[in-house]
């Protein structure tokens, strides 16, 4: 990918630290691109020979080594907001196909991450008339009030992973509103906030982060 990568107009962020990675050479340029992304610099172990890694496997790594070196654990944000909501007790996601609500830094940069996979996404900014459906991904980046709404109508259509972006305390102004106990919210797919503990600090480290939550659901039962 290399130089078209960043000839779509995709910012690089001041490189940071380097992370080392053993991934196969036909992920490095996708993978080294998406790092300038997060301001990070690859090192990359060459593992061609080995069978089965796909690129979701490569976001997981990436991920795994920017959390080591911040010292955060990978947890779903989540499970830190509500204790006792574990992720991992949500069966794996069957459909590749995501909308995800407002147009921003983090929902662009999360459509990019999610194309690179295969999946479906759509950024949707017209909210006046809205469908949910249970076999779509389901992630608002609106940060509006009508945000509360929208987390609402994708839980009842009972949408196979809803997830909000913003902080804990819009977190927790939700799981309010939505009134479901610590039980009931383990067994929902409900992701308040959105993404696993990276130590994110930029538009485009948050969707990574979001991203591995989505791919990491179900591979830990």
């Amino acid at each position: 990918m290399g130089e078209d990568f960043f000839g779509l107009g995709i910012e690089r962020a001041p490189v940071g630290e380097t992370i080392q990675v053993d991934i196969p050479l036909k992920f490095a340029g996708a993978a080294s691109g998406l790092a300038a992304t997060y301001g990070w610099r690859l090192q990359i172990n060459d593992t061609s020979e080995m069978e089965g890694i796909e690129f979701a496997d490569v976001l997981i790594q990436m991920a795994a080594e920017i959390a080591r070196a911040r010292g955060t654990n990978m947890r779903s944000l989540r499970e830190v907001l509500v204790p006792g909501t574990p992720w991992i007790e949500q069966p794996p996601l069957r459909s590749k196909k995501c909308v995800l609500y407002g147009r921003s830094r983090v929902t662009e940069s999360l459509e990019r991450h999610l194309m690179l996979l295969d999946f479906q996404p759509r950024i949707e900014t017209d909210l006046s008339s809205l469908v949910f459906r249970a076999d779509e991904i389901v992630i608002v980046g609106t940060q509006t009030p009508r945000d509360l709404d929208l987390v609402a109508c994708a839980v009842i259509a009972r949408s196979s992973h809803v997830a909000i972006v913003g902080d804990d305390k819009r977190a927790q102004s939700i799981v309010r509103h939505l009134n479901r106990s610590e039980e009931k919210m383990a067994k929902e797919p409900v992701y308040l906030p959105a993404g696993v503990d990276i130590g994110a600090r930029n538009p485009d480290e948050t969707a990574l982060s979001i991203v591995v939550e989505i791919l990491l659901r179900g591979r830990m039962n």
